[in-house]
């Protein structure tokens, strides 16, 4: 029983080691696939950012500096030899999701031009969420076409 499962993992291994080096080789000679697929995983990874904001108790201000913390931890822990980081993105990125969450009934309602007032409050808010796209894409660019780094998570020798 224990050989038969230990086979099965060690295929399920191999199997999904090859796919990766494929997959990984292929990406490797299109930077343009690779940089879509980086950006694609910063918004994977900026959902369930913004899911935990929405679930904490707390206000904006407090949420916001206790995923901060979080994120600057995991970073500092796991991220530290990475060539993508995602936790520190992902969070600004959440908190210029809330900020940017309260502009949107008024830009759907079309009283975003009512006034001059009102246009500068909506693009207030929304100006974090175009530094957060600007950044992401820019770190996105920057680490595709970056010197190339030994194996994730593993420390620089």
């Amino acid at each position: 029983m224990i050989s038969s499962i230990t086979q099965l993992v060690t295929a399920e291994f191999l199997v999904l080691n090859a796919i990766k080096k494929n997959v990984g080789s292929y990406l490797d000679t299109h930077p343009t696939v690779n940089k879509v697929v980086v950006v694609a995983s910063h918004l994977i990874r900026l959902i369930p950012m913004v899911a935990f904001m929405q679930v904490m108790p707390f206000s904006l201000l407090t949420n916001g500096a206790i995923m901060t913390a979080a994120s600057l931890f995991y970073s500092a822990a796991i991220e530290r030899f990475c060539k993508f980081r995602f936790s520190m993105a992902a969070n600004f990125g959440a908190i210029a999701v809330e900020i940017a969450k309260y502009s949107l009934p008024i830009i759907t309602s079309g009283l975003a031009s009512s006034s001059v007032g009102t246009f500068s409050k909506v693009a207030l808010s929304l100006a974090p969420l175009a530094l957060y796209a600007f950044a992401v894409l820019w770190v996105s660019n920057n680490d595709v076409n970056g010197p190339p780094t030994k194996a994730c998570c593993s420390p620089k020798k």
